[in-house]
C-alpha cells in the first residue's frame, strides 16, 4: 500500500470503500477454478487485506480459504466481508505473519499484491503441495522502456523463468493493457483522494504524511502504465 508510517493508525479510513485494495477478485477466483480450486480444497490467502480475494474464490469455487494478514482491522473487514457473502463457514481470517505458515499444507495459495515475485513465489511454493497451485503477482518491465533510478523490475520472459524454476508450470498469465490500467488506477485513486482529503479535514497533523502518500499513488499510477506493467501468473507446482 505504500503509507507512511504516520498512516498506519489510519489506514482502515483510508481505505476505505475498497475491499480488494487493488487486487482483481472475480479474476482471481476463475482463474483458482480453472486451476482445479472446488468444494474441499484448501486454499491459503497470504496477506489477504479485506479479504475480498479470499471470499470471491469461495463463493465462486467451493473451497475453503484461510486467509492470513497482519493488521487486524482488515481481519475484521474481512470476517464482516465473509459474513455477508454467506461464506463464513467456508472463510478463516486470522491475524498472523506471512513467513510462520505451515509446509506443503494446502491446495493451493494466492500472495496478491503483497511480496515482489522473486519472494512470492518461492514462498508460495514452499506453501502447496506437490501438483497445487500458487496465484502470484508483481509488475514487469516493457522491453526497452527505461526505468527510474533504484527501480528493478524483471522482464516478463525473466520473470516466467523464475517461476518455472523446479519443473513449475505456468497455467496462465494476465498483463492488462495500459488503458485497462490506467481506467483500474484512476477509480482506485479517485476513492483514496476524497477519503484523502476527508482525513486531512479531520487530522491537520497528518497533512503531510496524506499528501506523501497520494504523491506515491501518482508516481505508481504513472509508471504501471508506462515503463512498467503490472502481472499474474497462475502456477501449478510440479508433482516432484
Amino acid at each position: 500500500m505504500d503509507a507512511p508510517g504516520a498512516l498506519i493508525p489510519v489506514l482502515p479510513r483510508l481505505f476505505e470503500g475498497l475491499d480488494a485494495l487493488g487486487c482483481m477478485p472475480r479474476l482471481t477466483a476463475r482463474l483458482a477454478r480453472e486451476a482445479g480450486a472446488g468444494p474441499g480444497l484448501r486454499v491459503l490467502d497470504l496477506g489477504c487485506g479485506k479479504g475480498a480475494a479470499a471470499v470471491e474464490v469461495a463463493a465462486r469455487t467451493g473451497c475453503l480459504v484461510l486467509g492470513v494478514d497482519a493488521f487486524g482491522p482488515f481481519i475484521d473487514s474481512a470476517r464482516e466481508l465473509a459474513e455477508r457473502r454467506g461464506v463464513a463457514e467456508r472463510c478463516e481470517f486470522r491475524k498472523g505473519i506471512i513467513g510462520r505458515s505451515p509446509r506443503g499444507m494446502f491446495d493451493g495459495a494466492l500472495l496478491l499484491n503483497v511480496l515482489p515475485l522473486e519472494v512470492a513465489a518461492p514462498l508460495a511454493r514452499r506453501l502447496v503441495r506437490p501438483g497445487g497451485f500458487y496465484i502470484v503477482d508483481d509488475a514487469v518491465r516493457v522491453r526497452g522502456r527505461r526505468l527510474p533510478a533504484g527501480v528493478m523490475v524483471l522482464e516478463r520472459e525473466e520473470a516466467r523463468a523464475r517461476l518455472m524454476q523446479g519443473g513449475d508450470e505456468i497455467l496462465a498469465e494476465y498483463i492488462p493493457a495500459p488503458a485497462r490500467v490506467r481506467a483500474m488506477n484512476a477509480r482506485l485513486y479517485r476513492v483514496i483522494a476524497g477519503n484523502t482529503r476527508a482525513l486531512a479535514r479531520e487530522r491537520p497533523g497528518l497533512r503531510p504524511a496524506l499528501a506523501e502518500f497520494l504523491r506515491r499513488q501518482r508516481e505508481a499510477n504513472r509508471q504501471l502504465s508506462g515503463p512498467i506493467r503490472p502481472a499474474l501468473w497462475v502456477v501449478r507446482r510440479s508433482p516432484a
